[in-house]
């Protein structure tokens, strides 16, 4: 591992907000970059941005996120400046030298800074080039890792603090330049492309068919999201065809059933023609139903559950509300009215222009996922 232990604005220390016990690499550094403003430069070549990342602290430090990453993918990192530099893994066994300087016990004498001199590399070992770090007051370790190779005993300890000259750091930036290292800028795309297939994911969309009590073909879709959607459907008995439009909620109970609440609402009319007049009824029909769905596939489904219907019913001559001054069982022989099986209310008279009925009914249908964004 490269790393720099001298003065630098990023702080190991910052900790992390982690959401999840699993991220992606390439979404881990956003999220660093995004709360600390630390820049990440990775050869993406070797270290696949998908790799998943394991989190058993929610609310790591940086340095506890970097030795995650080490143990999860055996990545090392460096420091530089504002950039943390993710390197390859480190050569397999490492050489270690210690400063010439004769002392006893193998200890170091100490001089002024002036007075000491730069260390030797051991000449038994292939040469190599070495990254300069800043200056610091911990132990430095250096590696070449810009070679794709892994050479034995080219990595240098040193145990006491080393002064390094401002002018040599010129040779660090050249760790950008490294052939396949390029700075993520990806990253926010790619957490980007997350969120979207999350919300394709949470997406509704079905299509399906039914039948009830009153109307035995209702081709219905059902779109929004998984929790909360919007109803159109078209209801036909083959005598009175309508529009019906409403919303509905949906609460998971296990992963094949869930429970639905359904609300809708729509207009139904039917005329009677008379020598010299025109007689026309209009309905309003509001129906609340308690449906079960199973799932019978991953995208196939039924629905199925009791349904309370409210139907507000109004009779009109040439445009005017009137009475019909007729029976139901006249008014049943000359319009195509809605006639339920039972009913619970029902308060029609001839000689009132509105009226209302209700009932309990059923229905039943399936339904099939048409959410083909959801690959899951």
């Amino acid at each position: 591992m490269l790393k720099s232990n001298g003065q630098s604005p990023i702080n190991l220390q910052r900790t992390i907000v982690i959401p999840a016990n699993a991220i992606q690499l390439d979404s881990l550094i956003h999220l660093i970059n995004k709360q600390a403003g630390v820049k990440f430069s990775i050869n993406a070549r070797k270290f696949p941005a998908a790799r998943s990342i394991r989190i058993k602290n929610h609310k790591p430090t940086i340095a506890g996120i970097l030795s995650e990453i080490n143990k999860s993918t055996g990545v090392y990192y460096a420091v530089f400046e504002n950039h943390i530099i993710l390197l390859d893994n480190p050569p397999p066994a490492k050489r270690k030298t210690t400063n010439t300087t004769p002392t006893k016990k193998n200890t170091v004498k100490h001089t002024p800074p002036a007075a000491r001199r730069q260390p030797q590399p051991n000449k038994k070992t292939p040469s190599s080039k070495h990254t300069t770090v800043p200056a610091s007051t911990q132990p430095i370790t250096a590696s070449d890792s810009g070679s794709h190779k892994s050479p034995v005993g080219d990595t240098l300890q040193v145990t006491p603090a080393i002064p390094v000259k401002p002018d040599t750091l010129k040779t660090q930036p050249s760790a950008r330049k490294q052939r396949g290292i390029t700075n993520i800028q990806s990253a926010p795309s790619s957490s980007t492309q997350t969120e979207k297939k999350a919300f394709a994911g949470n997406l509704l969309i079905k299509g399906g068919l039914s039948a009830d009590d009153i109307f035995y073909c209702n081709p219905t879709i059902q779109v929004g999201i998984k929790y909360v959607y919007g109803i159109a459907s078209w209801s036909t008995n083959f005598k009175l065809s309508g529009f019906r439009y409403g919303l509905g909620g949906a609460v998971p109970l296990s992963d094949e059933w869930k429970l639905h609440l359904q609300v809708t609402t729509g207009n139904l009319s039917s005329t009677f023609d008379t020598t010299g007049q025109r007689w026309e009824f209009k309905t309003q029909l509001h129906r609340a139903g308690c449906i079960a769905e199973v799932k019978l596939s991953p995208r196939l489904s039924v629905q199925f559950g009791p349904v309370f219907n409210l139907m507000k019913l109004t009779f009109y001559r040439g445009g005017k509300k009137e009475a019909p001054g007729l029976s139901s069982t006249h008014i049943d022989n000359k319009f195509n009215l809605l006639q339920p099986v039972y009913t619970i209310t029902d308060n029609f008279s001839g000689n009132k222009a509105q009226s209302t009925k209700s009932w309990i009914g059923f229905q039943a249908g399936i339904f099939f996922d048409l959410n083909f964004f959801n690959r899951e």
